[in-house]
């Protein structure tokens, strides 16, 4: 009987992926059809002719490498600022007490600021961006990506840091640390994966962004969720472009979990057992 069980959550286990890979897969497949393939019926499980021509489309015709530029520079530098500013917010609320409840109440209004959708904050944002000439400009993203990130890295960052034993904190006073001291040599070292996990978490976040990108660009600025939204026109879709350019959109993000794999697990997993 219990062999059983083992077998049928073993095809449980494999269906399930499947179910999950197989859009993957046919994102993949389709990259590598030809335009007129891609719109075959019944679909091809396998393209009939195998082409690079959407690949080569994308950079040649569509201007992948400009699109891909933007994303980097702006969600690299909005996770970087998120990151410096969203840690001495959070090491403050774990640690400084300020009155009855008060680091409770901070903390939630903060994380309650993450709930809202950003569609409510871009029509002001766009009406003062207009005024400071902010519109289509690397600070203008920069700086409103960082808006909408920093509450979710304060409110997770201080959730690790409670988790922190208090006596550490405590020592290091007596021996004469300073607060900053104590947060630069003991409060980042060891919360260090969850830091990158954090990061990580908001880099995914910001590279697929769309709706902030779309209001707050015109030309020169504009991301790849953006390009890859392009596609679909009024009177023709690209869909094996679309795919080539979602392919290569992917793997930055990919590259970015791998290097990070180790801290990311022990950061998500931090905290998770006391004792």
């Amino acid at each position: 009987m219990r062999s059983f069980y083992t077998i049928a959550s073993y095809i449980f286990l494999a269906l399930t992926l499947a179910f999950i890979l197989f859009p993957i897969y046919v994102l993949i497949i389709t990259s590598f059809k030809p335009f007129t393939e891609a719109f075959s019926y019944p679909p091809t499980l396998w393209p009939r002719n195998l082409t690079l021509e959407a690949y080569f489309k994308v950079f040649t015709h569509w201007g992948f490498t400009s699109y891909l530029i933007n994303s980097l520079v702006i969600t690299v530098s909005s996770v970087l600022l998120s990151v410096i500013v969203g840690i001495p917010m959070a090491y403050c609320l774990a640690s400084i007490k300020v009155g009855k409840n008060w680091n409770e109440n901070i903390a939630f209004f903060i994380l309650s600021l993450r709930l809202l959708p950003p569609i409510v904050g871009i029509l002001p944002l766009y009406v003062i961006y207009s005024h400071l000439k902010l519109i289509d400009t690397y600070p203008g993203l920069i700086l409103a990506y960082t808006a909408f990130n920093l509450p979710f890295i304060v409110w997770i960052l201080r959730g690790f840091i409670l988790e922190l034993p208090r006596e550490i904190e405590e020592s290091a006073v007596v021996d004469g640390a300073s607060v900053f001291q104590i947060m630069i040599k003991i409060i980042v070292p060891l919360t260090y994966p969850a830091i990158i996990a954090t990061a990580i978490l908001s880099f995914l976040l910001t590279w697929n962004e769309f709706t902030t990108a779309v209001f707050l660009t015109a030309q020169y600025r504009k991301t790849l969720p953006i390009l890859i939204s392009s596609f679909i026109g009024d009177l023709q879709f690209y869909w094996n472009d679309m795919c080539a350019a979602t392919v290569l959109s992917i793997i930055p993000a990919i590259i970015a979990v791998l290097l990070t794999q180790r801290q990311l697990v022990r950061g998500l997993t931090l905290g998770a057992v006391k004792g």
